[in-house]
């Protein structure tokens, strides 16, 4: 097995240290390192316990190429899947589904380290991560050493950017107050009002005086979400309280200190809205290193079910009563745009319908289309050694498989090399479904 290093336990096979591993994403969440030089099955998945009575002694054949992990079946009772398909023979790339007996595992290059426990988030709930954010693990602590005044929080619509400021607020012990707002609600003729206060008698209507949003949160944290649709008109209104930490009320004859944490976040790319003049640069300033990126579901789908339970449980029902191994696979290969949002609404719909089963979702949310280009189609080829068999197994005709060949041999790619003795492919495959 080629680019890796091994490592042997008295009396046990070798496994790989790396770079590739299984993470187990259900029925529980671990690490499985490669065997090297022999079959996955059941003993081996027991040793890293991960037991399922559903793998064969010897259930499928793994090998390290340039594209991934060359899968072949070995003829277990119960088959061998990839990203919801089942695969005789197949590559799975980075990220890709793995299902195996009853057991889900995500194919990724990484070391052997253990899975992380949820980032708590209060009364928001936890960002349920066994893997998919460890990396921020590592900038939440740097933001408990730092401590600084504002911090920027991005991410897509629904990957829990108000749970993890939360979960900021409290490792600044800054937890209460928590004022959230959105950035992008308030008119610009309400703004100073609405923000920063007024007194009594300030304006027609004001009849007593009111701290305003950032009053409110004083001695703890205001969390402005949507930071990136704020209207360019009061941009400089809150980056001059940014600057200053100053609040003056309107009405008022005096500013008065404030001491507040400020959390923003957005869904956008502030550096482009700085481009094409929707967003202040010298306010994006204002938020410095280290920034919280919250990466999207479908980039960690080894977090899934385990997400997916939380949601089920918080809804009042179980998900392991309610869900099969094929419905929980299906979750882990939509691509869930909405993410956690979506997801939710994934659970309720198969619910209603009967469970989160692999029939029910076939229905509900069939299996994407396969999209393949002619470097996944030779890639596969290689593979199975033959064209024939290329072709069933990606779904398509042999013409599409001949046509794609012979665009290899006149622009000089041939499919993937294996000039090396551990057979590695020279080229990259595309995220191929085979």
């Amino acid at each position: 097995m080629g680019g890796t290093e091994k490592y042997r336990e008295k009396g046990k096979a070798a496994v790989a240290a790396g770079p590739w591993v299984l993470l187990q994403a259900w029925p529980s969440a671990g690490i499985i390192p490669l065997p090297i030089s022999a079959p996955l099955g059941r003993e081996h998945l027991e040793r890293f316990g991960a037991a399922d009575d559903l793998v064969s002694t010897e259930h499928c054949q793994l090998e390290v190429t340039g594209a991934g992990l060359s899968i072949t079946d070995l003829g277990s009772t119960n088959g061998t899947w990839i990203d919801g398909r089942r695969a005789a023979r197949g590559i799975a790339t980075e990220g890709a589904v793995l299902r195996i007996g009853g057991s889900l595992f995500v194919v990724r290059r990484c070391s052997l380290r253990e899975p992380q426990s949820a980032i708590s988030g209060g009364d928001a709930g936890d960002l349920v991560a066994p893997f998919g954010l460890r990396a921020l693990h590592g900038a939440l602590d740097a933001l408990a050493r730092t401590r600084p005044p504002n911090v920027l929080i991005t991410g897509e619509t629904g990957t829990g950017k108000e749970p993890l400021a939360r979960h900021v607020a409290m490792r600044l012990a800054r937890a209460e107050p928590f004022e959230a707002v959105n950035a992008a609600a308030y008119r610009t003729d309400s703004f100073d009002a609405a923000f920063f206060g007024y007194e009594r008698g300030a304006f027609t209507g004001a009849q007593a005086s009111h701290a305003g949003i950032v009053g409110a949160a004083e001695g703890g944290t205001l969390f402005l979400d949507e930071l990136g649709d704020m209207p360019t008109e009061y941009q400089p209104l809150l980056l001059r309280f940014l600057e200053t930490r100053e609040v003056r009320r309107l009405g008022a004859t005096s500013p008065v200190r404030a001491s507040v944490l400020i959390i923003a976040a957005t869904n956008r790319d502030l550096e482009s809205a700085v481009e094409d003049g929707t967003f202040r640069e010298d306010l994006l300033a204002r938020f410095g290193a280290p920034r919280l990126h919250l990466p999207p579901l479908r980039d960690r789908r080894e977090d899934i079910p385990s997400i997916a339970r939380v949601l089920a449980a918080r809804a009042g029902w179980s998900l392991e009563e309610h869900a099969d191994v094929a419905g929980i696979e299906r979750l882990m290969v939509l691509p869930l745009r909405r993410n956690v949002r979506e997801l939710r609404g994934v659970l309720e719909e198969a619910l209603a319908v009967g469970g989160v089963e692999g029939e029910v979702l076939d229905k509900l949310r069939p299996l994407p289309k396969v999209g393949l280009d002619a470097a996944a189609i030779r890639d596969a080829v290689a593979v199975h050694d033959s064209e024939r068999q290329a072709a069933k197994a990606l779904g398509i005709s042999r013409r599409q498989v001949r046509k794609a060949m012979t665009a290899g041999s006149r622009t000089g790619k041939h499919g993937p090399r294996t000039g090396s003795a551990s057979g590695e492919a020279a080229s990259d495959a595309d995220d191929s479904d085979t």
